[in-house]
């Protein structure tokens, strides 16, 4: 679609309303469009520059989802493959993210989600650059805490961030390669002060790793129960062996 104002950042972009999924601006994102409004969306795009409007939607259950049901920021991307999944009318799609935008209005709704929006920037922060700095560095040492207890990350990913300097990509970048939940990924799109988005994230990277522990505290006592209750099981299975060898009732165990 065409931009509207260009002055004043305004765009008319196709939309596309993600189940459960929080797109952050230089992420490269792949996955598949199967609703019908959102494959029209996509075929759209590719007829005009390529530039699609995500954001999550507020509720994964509802399948139609009207302006109310999304949240209000997300992120204009450059389309940067798409392919037919075989037998099927969905599209896998190759995406990455530019800026964050705000959806200000709905233009259309039939035969898919159309609407103008407000490309926003980060905001300046007025932390200073000491400040700003060693929260940089606590952020990054919380990271690479939570990379300890999540084997998926990998190395390459901890490398890139302990090589970023700019706040806002470092919370963006770390954010998009988390397993958080889609809602606190939300809140770090949505925090537009470089130094606060960092702050949102330690609070949330915190939380999680106590949450992480917790789930590793319960799974290591359910596997020692488990483990005790096969011991317990193959001693009274040998013991009935024995005790089946030596004749019908008589019991190593009680002849002591």
């Amino acid at each position: 679609m065409s931009e509207l104002n260009s002055t004043e950042n305004i765009m008319e972009l196709p939309i596309i309303p993600l189940r459960g999924l929080v797109v952050f601006p230089d992420m490269v994102l792949h996955f598949d469009v199967g609703r019908r409004k959102s494959v029209e969306a996509v075929r759209t795009a590719m007829q005009s520059g390529q530039k699609i409007f995500l954001v999550c939607q507020k509720d994964a259950s509802i399948d139609e989802p009207d302006m109310d049901e999304m949240f209000d920021i997300g992120v204009i991307c450059t389309i940067r493959q798409t392919s037919r999944i075989p037998n099927t009318d969905n599209l896998r799609v190759v995406v990455e993210g530019t800026a964050r935008g705000a959806l200000m209005s709905l233009t259309q709704t039939k035969p898919f989600l159309n609407g103008v929006i407000n490309v926003i920037s980060d905001t300046v922060s007025s932390v200073n650059a000491d400040e700003e700095r060693a929260y940089q560095r606590a952020v990054k040492r919380e990271f690479e805490n939570y990379s300890e207890l999540v084997p998926q990350i990998s190395g390459d990913i901890i490398a890139k961030v302990i090589s970023i300097e700019n706040s806002g990509e470092l919370a963006d970048y770390i954010c998009s390669n988390t397993f958080l939940d889609y809602p606190s990924k939300q809140l770090v799109l949505e925090e537009l002060t470089p130094y606060k988005r960092l702050v949102q994230l330690l609070v949330l990277l915190k939380k999680e790793i106590a949450t992480l522990k917790i789930e590793a505290e319960i799974h290591e006592k359910v596997k020692d129960e488990i483990d005790k209750n096969q011991r317990d099981y193959y001693l009274r299975e040998e013991m009935k062996v024995i005790s089946e060898s030596l004749g019908e009732g008589e019991n190593p165990l009680e002849e002591a």
